[in-house]
């Protein structure tokens, strides 16, 4: 799958979309990345890798290969758990981090749970919304961090609206 970074205004990384990429440039990328990870390989190497990429006019180009685990590698492991593993084959998911919560009246944790409850309930089956950390309902700055999975883009913007709409209220 891909995943695309979500700055804000000021430019802060504040959360990612991640979904299936197209079947031609599934293939480019899957055939280069495959060799890169095979050489990789042979040298001895054993752990993870995620690639940057740039695509231009449909041509893909390989940024930088990380061989580490990256910010959004808990999504992925998240999804293969919930959906199985390939799920970003089929489905997207937009992670939002640092999303503050209203100071007054400050929604307590069973709250910011019903919310996501009601979310869950009124979506289809593929559609799920993840309490993914939290600042501490309690102090003085309250923040959450959640993912949200679904089958197009267009339905986990809504529900990512609804979200912050309903949490910053």
């Amino acid at each position: 799958g891909w995943g695309r970074e979500i700055r804000d205004s000021a430019g802060q990384y504040i959360g990612a979309y991640m979904g299936p990429l197209p079947q031609e440039l599934s293939f480019a990328l899957s055939q280069t990345a495959t060799q890169i990870g095979e050489q990789l390989a042979s040298t001895g190497y054993r752990g993870y890798i995620a690639f940057d990429f740039l695509v231009v006019r449909d041509k893909v180009f390989i940024l930088e290969a990380n061989l580490r685990r990256f910010g959004e590698s808990h999504v992925y492991s998240i999804g293969d758990r919930l959906f199985g593993v390939g799920w970003c084959a089929r489905l997207y998911a937009l992670t939002r981090f640092v999303v503050p919560l209203s100071p007054f009246p400050r929604p307590n944790l069973p709250e910011v749970l019903e919310i996501i409850e009601r979310i869950d309930k009124s979506c289809d089956s593929d559609v799920r919304v993840i309490l993914s950390s939290g600042s501490g309902i309690r102090s003085d700055h309250p923040w959450i961090s959640y993912i949200i999975f679904g089958e197009t883009l267009g339905l986990l913007e809504q529900i990512d609206s609804t979200l912050k709409t309903t949490l910053q209220a």
